[in-house]
């Protein structure tokens, strides 16, 4: 992935899965969504819901396809969901330091996202 490209490639469409190193059922069709942190711009990038998980896939590192449900890809403008705001939200304390690469957010802690990302916008 190009961080300088993946972006505009999102924003046209070009992007229809998402590959992973784990398979995350939980995500398989429940309208639960996948965000992805960017650590160049080290901020939260996409959000998507992810319409079916598939594979594994033998031949790749990343061998779990998590397909994207049409039309719910959703690429922030900068300014994106920074890390500073990410840190302000009780139990992302640790984000930076994480050493798992997901965290399974709460209702609420998404509502704290989002708000967060429209008073970055402000």
């Amino acid at each position: 992935m190009d961080p300088d490209k993946y972006l505009d490639e999102m924003r046209a469409g070009d992007w229809k899965k998402w590959r992973t190193p784990r398979e995350y059922k939980r995500l398989d069709g429940t309208g639960r969504k996948l965000m992805l942190y960017d650590n160049t711009r080290m901020a939260i990038t996409i959000e998507v819901e992810i319409q079916k998980v598939t594979g594994p896939h033998k031949k790749n590192d990343y061998p779990w396809t998590n397909v994207f449900v049409r039309d719910k890809l959703l690429v922030f403008e900068d300014p994106w969901i920074p890390l500073s705001r990410i840190l302000e939200i009780p139990g992302f304390e640790n984000f930076a330091t994480a050493r798992s690469a997901f965290m399974i957010l709460t209702q609420e802690q998404y509502r704290q996202l989002k708000e967060n990302r429209s008073e970055a916008n402000a």
